[in-house]
């Protein structure tokens, strides 16, 4: 498969965290997220989701904990954001999402 160009973020970042999940709704295809990161001025809590369908990009809800260098993965309707750093500390944080609530929770520390 060849590679394509898709649209941009809304937001320049590095740093950032990335996972996909199934979208809420059932055959509505996937959803990538861009979580965290740095856009310059200091971490970011800021979620941008792509729409693998549609081809667009939107905001979900933001993180709790602004933070870059963190890792993401997910898992049956959530996604999850691990650790990662405050820009001068490393974080134990661990927050869960949930897509079809649009809300983050706090979990046990890592």
């Amino acid at each position: 498969m060849p590679w394509t160009t898709e649209p941009s973020l809304l937001t320049a970042r590095n740093g950032l965290a990335a996972a996909t999940c199934d979208a809420p709704t059932p055959g509505a295809g996937y959803r990538i997220y861009a979580v965290g990161g740095n856009d310059g001025t200091g971490p970011l809590a800021t979620v941008e989701v792509y729409d693998t369908l549609a081809k667009i990009w939107s905001t979900a809800a933001s993180l709790l904990t602004p933070r870059l260098n963190l890792a993401a993965a997910s898992g049956p309707g959530r996604l999850y954001a691990l650790g990662g750093s405050s820009g001068t500390a490393a974080l134990a944080t661990n927050e869960i999402y949930d897509p079809a609530a649009g809300t983050w929770t706090a979990a046990a520390p890592l």
